[in-house]
């Protein structure tokens, strides 16, 4: 059989006088299977301070030929060249593997370069668009209960810091230096890793991140926790330490949260007003990095 699918099974079908069903009579018994590449990324970090953005991250691409999934499924016979193309049939329980995995370096990135880069290609962008922002206004609907009004404001005078504010992915590393996890020693890259965005679009560059938990295909099973499901912040509070029990250090509720993975952002919004009314206490790093989250939220 040839390497490639396509071709051959385009041969078969048009041999057979385009006939769909005669490639299936001709095959079915001969117990075919798919022979397809799959693979994922590795990423490997080696630290160079203790820094959030300390590191450099590698990745490397590592695939393999597994055959579990077979040419046809007798429940679903193919009518058309397209059902020979595209084959409805299960993957196997028990994946026959063609040939050991392959590795293939990717790329390697200093982080903390790339982070000063993507800053300074947010401060140009953002100075670029600083004169249309000049002219924007805002209007603002004043619903009182005597004289209902509109108010037209500029928006540089409603967000006098647009243009300082610090870019998300920036956010999240000071939040980790800060936070009980940086602050207790903990590397950012021995917990999570960066799924890094580098591309160019109508002529404008764009860079950035996402962070994943590096321990989510690694056999960590951390559980899902809703608002709901807890009676009381105090309810909450302890299924948020058992969490951080769970990952190694403190405060990691946090950073799930902000990923968007785990949890929603009203746990955030319920341990702020907690703190707020005094029901409950944390150190000051870990409330400061909390109470700047509740003032201008951000997430991934």
């Amino acid at each position: 059989m040839t390497d490639h699918f396509r071709q051959w099974i385009e041969g078969e079908y048009h041999a057979a006088g385009d006939n769909a069903n005669a490639v299936y009579e001709k095959h079915k018994d001969a117990h075919l299977r798919i022979v397809e590449v799959k693979g994922d990324d590795a990423i490997i970090v080696m630290p160079f301070n203790s820094q959030p953005d300390g590191y450099l991250q590698i990745e490397i691409e590592a695939t393999q030929e597994v055959a579990e999934r077979t040419l046809f499924d007798t429940s679903f016979p193919p009518t058309d060249l397209q059902d020979l193309l595209h084959p409805f049939s299960m993957a196997s329980q028990t994946p026959l593997e063609i040939s050991c995995f392959k590795y293939k370096f990717s790329k390697m990135t200093n982080i903390r370069r790339f982070c000063h880069q993507m800053v300074e290609l947010d401060q140009a962008s953002r100075l670029g668009d600083l004169p249309k922002l000049e002219a924007r206004t805002v209007r603002i609907l004043d619903l009182g209960e005597s004289d209902p009004h509109i108010t037209e404001l500029p928006f540089l005078e409603l967000y006098p810091d647009w243009i300082s504010q610090p870019m998300k992915e920036i956010r999240f590393l000071t939040d980790w230096q800060e936070s009980s996890a940086g602050r207790s020693g903990h590397r950012l890259c021995d917990h999570w890793w960066l799924k890094l965005v580098d591309y160019t679009y109508q002529g404008k560059r764009h860079m950035g991140f996402t962070p994943y938990w590096a321990a989510a295909d690694g056999g960590l099973e951390l559980p899902i926790i809703n608002t709901d499901d807890f009676s009381s912040i105090f309810d909450l509070m302890s299924a948020l330490e058992k969490f951080d029990k769970q990952t190694g250090y403190e405060l990691s509720w946090f950073f799930y949260m902000v990923h968007g993975n785990r949890m929603g952002t009203d746990v955030g919004r319920m341990v702020v007003e907690a703190l707020a009314a005094g029901k409950i206490g944390l150190p000051e790093w870990d409330k400061a990095v909390l109470l700047r989250w509740s003032e201008r939220g951000y997430g991934f």
